[in-house]
């Protein structure tokens, strides 16, 4: 009964026929808080992580009398360029690991965080603590607490972008790069097909109520390269039930879809700001990327001043986890940009 549905919005559902069970239930509401509970998921899930040997280290970056650790990888030299790796949903630190070692051997300081709820980082239970506000005040103190009043070069990728993006609009000393890679900046005026709605919508209903969500799975769905099983583990290990998964469960419901949605806002002024955008831009999305970010690759090609654009790119055969699919492509189009724009800042 669900195949038109997953058809219609294939990048997020594709391949979940028969493994999810979707109950009914009335469309998706905000749940109300039900405890302060936050959870931690044993370090032993993440032993001999694929391609993965990096410690991870802590920083606090929770609301005052509430404390929340964000695990985040810090490679490369101390006195090196700082480059901030932000991830998406429902992905983590994992995802760039094939990434950091070429910039960080290149001289770069490079810090690639866990969003709360994800990864090593620690997990509120209820959902009413992954608002777009405190995702993003938590991404901002953590910029600060670890990189100090250093300027950084800001890389996104899927809610890295809506979380991080605007941070930069209204900061442009301390984020003198920008890499925008296949994720979205919503004001709520973007257009949405009927299909991309109708499939959309019933994501969100199974993010709700679906018992179990094999989270790697989604992610080797939509990477054209062939992950082994153990890398597809590596996405389900943060997660070891649904007690764990309110994060990545709520955060697709943030995104505002309309004028009047909590962040649409505060992502228009960023849109403002990013026309007059003072420094360099490297935009890379996958070939594919409409089906999963309608129109936004076209939207940030004709943000940003041209001149401010080093690179534009459209990387062939990618699908949407890019830093997972084509890890040395990425790699290699991020140094090069850097490369290219240190005289430039």
């Amino acid at each position: 009964m669900f195949r038109p549905i997953f058809r219609m919005f294939r990048p997020l559902a594709a391949g979940l026929v028969g493994v999810l069970v979707v109950v009914g239930c009335a469309a998706a509401a905000p749940i109300e808080p039900k405890t302060t509970m936050t959870l931690a998921t044993p370090i032993e899930r993440f032993v001999n992580l694929p391609g993965d040997a990096f410690p991870r280290r802590f920083v606090d970056v929770g609301e005052a009398g509430a404390p929340l650790r964000m695990a985040y990888v810090d490679e490369g030299p101390a006195s090196g360029p700082i480059v901030v790796l932000v991830h998406g949903q429902p992905t983590w630190s994992y995802m760039w690991r094939h990434v950091i070692a070429p910039l960080a051997g290149a001289g770069y300081r490079v810090i690639v965080p866990d969003l709360i709820g994800y990864g090593m980082s620690d997990k509120p239970v209820d959902a009413d603590a992954y608002t777009y506000a405190l995702q993003q005040a938590r991404l901002s103190r953590f910029v600060t607490g670890v990189a100090g009043e250093k300027p950084v070069t800001l890389v996104v990728h899927d809610w890295g972008g809506l979380l991080g993006l605007p941070l930069a609009a209204g900061d442009p000393d301390r984020y003198q790069r920008l890499v925008v890679l296949d994720t979205s900046l919503n004001d709520g005026t973007d257009v949405e097909s009927a299909m991309f709605k109708a499939g959309f919508d019933q994501w969100l209903e199974i993010l709700r109520s679906a018992p179990k969500i094999p989270w790697g799975e989604i992610v080797r769905r939509r990477t054209s390269r062939a992950m082994i099983d153990a890398e597809v583990a590596a996405y389900d290990a943060p997660f070891p039930d649904r007690t764990f998964e309110t994060g990545p469960r709520t955060m697709s419901s943030r995104i505002p879809r309309r004028p009047e949605d909590l962040g649409a806002a505060e992502n228009a002024v960023a849109r403002q700001a990013f026309r007059t955008w003072p420094n360099p831009v490297m935009i890379a999305f996958s070939q594919g990327s409409n089906a999963t970010h309608p129109g936004q690759h076209a939207m940030f090609s004709a943000l940003f001043p041209p001149e401010r654009i080093h690179a534009d790119l459209t990387i062939p055969g990618a699908l949407h986890f890019l830093p997972e699919d084509k890890p040395a492509e990425v790699a290699q189009a991020i140094l090069d940009f850097l490369r290219a724009t240190e005289t430039q800042q």
